[in-house]
């Protein structure tokens, strides 16, 4: 499983269609992990949503917490091999 973190950057090659199928959210805010993820998993075919993490359940139980995260998706990419791959 992979953890990354996720920053916006610009494209200026993207494709109407590709900005037409991004999830929609509210622009004052900062996007969620799962959206994020929606985001990426549209450029990067080779990723899998495992889950998204709640704070009852998130294992370094800093969900939520001041100056933490605030939502936390745990995905996989198939092209690294499940060995090589771990959680941090």
């Amino acid at each position: 499983m992979l953890t990354a973190l996720l920053a916006p950057c610009a494209n200026t090659n993207s494709t109407t269609a590709a900005k037409a199928a991004a999830p929609a959210r509210d622009i004052g805010k900062p996007p969620t992990a799962e959206q994020a993820f929606e985001s990426m998993a549209l450029h990067v075919k080779s990723v899998r949503a495992e889950r998204a993490v709640t704070a009852e359940d998130d294992p370094n139980h800093l969900m939520g917490r001041p100056g933490q995260y605030t939502s936390k998706v745990v995905f996989t990419d198939i092209r690294i091999p499940q060995a090589d791959a771990q959680m941090y």
